[in-house]
């Protein structure tokens, strides 16, 4: 295992480079428009007019939506030729059992791919504090809020990704992304029949009526959603001789 991980490394290359650079080049957009856009408009109108600007480093929060963009974008990347007829032969012929290859499928994206794409706004933002003379104490503040969130949103993100990969042999990611609407489409409406006839059968509408309290806990719904998805994910990927 150690040896096709390894070999697995050396295949995405292009693709970890890629993904690296497209966080980067966000970091740097981000950073730009906060330090000489948006916080010198702040000091200037709120402030005092002529107030020196020091580069300040992101929150890395901010950059939470083109990370999960990323994240789930990224086993597209890494695995959209997987049971090509032709260009996925070389890949599904390796002599490694299913379950060693869907071990590193998931060690690639849920590990690897979450850390590194964390890894380079820390780094950048390092650098800038290190430079303008910032404390680092908010930088790691902000990572761990960062983390904390990962496993209750961006990870299911990127396991209905994962599924899409593993499940469609063809236009893997737009089949996908038209699953994902179709789906949300439809649990949008269900929630809407549902509060309807709630709301029907009460003869008093209760002031304090949320249907989130009728729900389990967030993250026990999402950690149950990725492992399903990550389950059904392995069993069509033995139907179809990965």
């Amino acid at each position: 295992m150690i040896k096709y991980l390894r070999f697995e490394f050396i295949r995405n290359r292009t693709s970890y480079i890629t993904l690296a650079a497209i966080m980067g080049g966000i970091y740097f957009l981000y950073l730009m428009f906060y330090n000489f856009v948006y916080h010198l408009a702040e000091t200037q109108i709120i402030h005092e007019i002529g107030t020196k600007i020091s580069v300040q480093p992101l929150d890395i929060n901010s950059l939470y939506a083109p990370f999960a963009i990323l994240l789930f974008v990224s086993p597209f990347m890494l695995y959209n030729r997987l049971f090509n007829p032709v260009q996925g032969v070389s890949l599904t012929m390796l002599p490694v059992g299913q379950a060693e290859k869907f071990a590193v499928l998931l060690l690639q994206c849920v590990v690897v791919i979450p850390l590194g794409l964390t890894a380079v706004p820390t780094l950048l933002n390092i650098i800038v504090s290190l430079a303008g003379g910032v404390p680092l104490t908010g930088l790691w503040t902000s990572v761990g809020s960062f983390f904390s969130d990962l496993t209750t949103a961006a990870i299911p993100f990127q396991a209905v990704a994962i599924w899409g990969v593993l499940f469609f042999r063809r236009r893997k990611l737009w089949k996908t992304i038209l699953t994902l609407l179709c789906i949300t489409v439809g649990l949008s409406i269900a929630a809407s029949i549902t509060t309807y006839i709630y709301f029907s059968k009460q003869s008093v509408q209760p002031a304090d009526f949320d249907l989130m309290n009728l729900l389990p806990e967030k993250s026990t719904v999402m950690f149950a959603v990725t492992v399903l998805l990550w389950a059904w994910g392995y069993l069509k990927m033995r139907r179809q001789q990965f």
